[in-house]
């Protein structure tokens, strides 16, 4: 098969499931084309080996963005325009003259005027997904619509642009895929045909991740790790707040590591400062997915507490939870959007409600006081992705779906 991947930006060091749903698709024999925004100059330094080993960037078409200025609206091995281009230019600025259309979605329509025809037209993030519908209407691409819907997208973005917000791509996506039992739910609370919204998981390659059983140290310090932008949804505040009052509970045996950058790390590290927590917390920034293992081969226990931020936004389900479960790392979270369809409280983790800093800390103290728990915790939580969340799988089901959203597309 054809299949273009439309993504908000390529490559993203936040997002490996892009990455690991693009080699399978690449391994499996498919032709992949990648459309996407201009990535930022630290996404393209800190790329994942895999982007260079499959020339990715050579698959890429980067539509115009006003804030860069530049793009690369050409994949390596196009030549000028052609007929088809030419024909679908005509008819893209002929639609845009009746119906009216922002300039920056008439400049992602032109470059992908001289896309082939494609089998399937597949969108992570429904934002994107909205973007894509559009350009199809116009005739600037063709090919069945496939849907992810991640997150923030069906809250944050709905609670500011309003519930109708996706009423097009609900009707006219050929498959919507959620990517969690909550989020398709709220898919059918928008009106979605049910027949058309399956969950789709995004999973891990649990082959790159060995599981370790986790045991004291001789040291006795509890080593705590989260990995997460510093943004509001991920709960660092309140990782901070259990952590503030952990050490003070239990001086001199607890560390913390925070793996991650973002908008709030600044007053991230003046909360450390005013906590005195300078000796426990340590930032490590963004970190390599080598140095990540690394890290987490040295710890003991994973703290992701995520939050429905102010403005309405709402984690996925986290793959750093899930790459820390396949470690053997116990892991403490909360019981916010599709967390609960990973972690199963007192079997592969513990769950406390959202903002429930007294859980946390309850939560971490009880491992602390039992470490003879991490070893099942573990081995649990390693059997819960290898059996629910593993990208092989995933990806072998994705390839089956575009293939049955294909030829429904021919005979239809």
């Amino acid at each position: 098969m054809r299949i273009a991947v439309f993504v908000s930006r390529f490559p993203s060091v936040s997002q490996t499931f892009v990455l690991n749903q693009l080699v399978g698709l690449i391994d499996a024999g498919h032709e992949v084309d990648i459309y996407s925004g201009i990535p930022d100059a630290g996404a393209l330094k800190r790329q994942h080996e895999d982007v260079a080993r499959y020339g990715l960037l050579d698959r890429v078409s980067y539509w115009p963005e006003r804030r860069s200025g530049s793009s690369r609206a050409k994949r390596r091995g196009q030549g000028a325009a052609g007929p088809r281009a030419l024909s679908r230019a005509l008819r893209v600025l002929a639609w845009s003259l009746r119906r009216g259309v922002w300039p920056a979605e008439l400049a992602k329509a032109i470059v992908t005027c001289d896309a082939p025809e494609y089998d399937v037209v597949y969108c992570h993030f429904a934002t994107v997904g909205r973007y894509a519908e559009r350009l199809r209407a116009m005739g600037a691409v063709t090919g069945p619509l496939v849907v992810v819907f991640h997150g923030y997208d069906i809250s944050r973005v709905l609670d500011k642009r309003g519930q109708g917000y996706y009423r097009r791509l609900l009707a006219n996506a050929e498959l919507l895929l959620p990517i969690s039992d909550f989020w398709r739910e709220r898919l059918m609370s928008l009106g979605a045909d049910p027949g058309r919204c399956e969950v789709h998981r995004m999973a891990i390659d649990t082959r790159l991740f060995a599981f370790r059983p986790r045991r004291p140290s001789a040291d006795g310090v509890m080593r705590i790790v989260t990995i997460a932008r510093c943004v509001e949804k991920k709960g660092l505040f309140d990782a901070l707040s259990a952590i503030r009052e952990l050490a003070n509970h239990h001086p001199g045996r607890v560390e913390y590591h925070l793996v991650g950058s973002g908008p709030l790390r600044a007053r991230l590290e003046q909360a450390v400062a005013d906590g005195d927590l300078g000796e426990v917390v340590t930032f490590h920034g963004v970190l390599s997915q080598q140095s990540v293992a690394a890290l987490l081969d040295e710890m003991h226990v994973m703290l992701a507490p995520s939050v429905t931020a102010s403005d309405g936004d709402m984690e996925g389900i986290p793959v750093a939870l899930m790459e820390a479960m396949a470690v053997g790392l116990p892991v403490v979270t909360t019981r916010h959007s599709g967390i609960p369809e990973l972690v199963e409280d007192g079997v592969s983790g513990h769950l406390v409600d959202e903002r429930d800093v007294d859980g946390l800390v309850e939560r971490l103290e009880g491992l602390m006081a039992a470490p003879d728990s991490w070893v099942e915790l573990g081995r649990a939580g390693r059997r819960r992705v290898e059996e629910d969340f593993d990208v092989a799988t995933w990806n072998a089901r994705l390839i089956e779906q575009f293939a049955s959203v294909a030829t429904a597309h021919l005979q239809g």
